[in-house]
């Protein structure tokens, strides 16, 4: 379940959580910039506002005859949400909650959710054993990554890095199996480099002696009355580990990509093409 909250993180949309009893898809929809024609800077339309859609179905033939989605374990600090849930017909297999979450601060870890279901017990079949209730605990496919617009292409990852109101984010190293096989980052295969950019929340940059460059900029929103750029350097180390180190003007912002970037690296699919 830890893999499908990574890939929904990088994809979009897809299944979050899967049991005997039930399981939750989730479509994600990010913040879409507005892009003025006199400055040609990005500015968030509606503040930085992520959507997340879950769809929790039953298994096995089963109905629901409640559902309850907790989401009190929500950084109230960081996000601001709003249920736009409809209301549910019940029994029924399938059920819809549709939730906004409004960026307010730094989000430092992704939201917590917990699924409380009831089953109808006239839907059961009759080889399907006595259970009439199931929960479950979701982490939320969201990270500040989800907000974050890629810097442009054109720009310099080497002038933005040396840039003097960096702050710099203690370096995580780590081994990388599935890439163990590539000697240079340049050879990763697109796939890798595509997860890594977060479904395009980040621009890639090749640099030399072998290493990557990723850079994001989170618009002015809530508590922050200015745009921050954050910045990982991926070098690959001549052991075959790879080691992050990320800057922004924001401390707690380097902080969380890289944190993000590292669970991504050690959670690729074996089969790396």
């Amino acid at each position: 379940n830890h893999k499908r909250l990574l890939r929904l993180v990088c994809q979009k949309q897809g299944l979050l959580y899967k049991n005997g009893l039930l399981e939750v898809r989730a479509i994600v929809e990010r913040p879409l910039p507005q892009v003025t024609a006199a400055t040609s800077s990005r500015v968030p339309t509606d503040g930085l506002v992520a959507t997340v859609t879950l769809q929790i179905k039953a298994s096995s033939n089963r109905n629901f005859n409640s559902v309850q989605l907790d989401l009190e374990g929500v950084d109230v600090t960081a996000l601001h949400l709003e249920d736009h849930s409809t209301s549910m017909t019940l029994p029924s297999n399938n059920v819809e909650r549709v939730v906004s979450f409004e960026l307010i601060d730094i989000l430092c870890g992704p939201p917590f959710a917990r699924v409380e279901a009831t089953f109808n017990p006239s839907s059961w079949d009759g080889d399907q054993p006595d259970v009439s209730s199931c929960s479950c605990d979701l982490w939320l496919p969201l990270l500040v990554t989800s907000f974050l617009q890629p810097l442009r292409a054109d720009s310099s990852f080497d002038q933005a890095w040396k840039h003097p109101d960096l702050q710099e984010a203690p370096a995580k190293t780590l081994a990388v199996s599935v890439l163990a096989k590539y000697t240079r980052v340049k050879s990763w295969p697109d796939s890798v480099i595509n997860m890594l950019c977060f479904g395009g929340a980040l621009q890639s940059f090749g640099l030399p002696r072998n290493s990557l460059g990723f850079a994001a900029e989170l618009p002015s929103h809530g508590c922050i009355d200015e745009t921050h750029v954050v910045l990982v350097s991926l070098v690959r180390t001549s052991d075959g580990s790879v080691t992050l180190t990320g800057r922004s003007q924001e401390l707690r912002l380097a902080e969380a990509v890289v944190a993000a970037l590292a669970s991504l690296l050690r959670c690729l699919p074996k089969a790396v093409e």
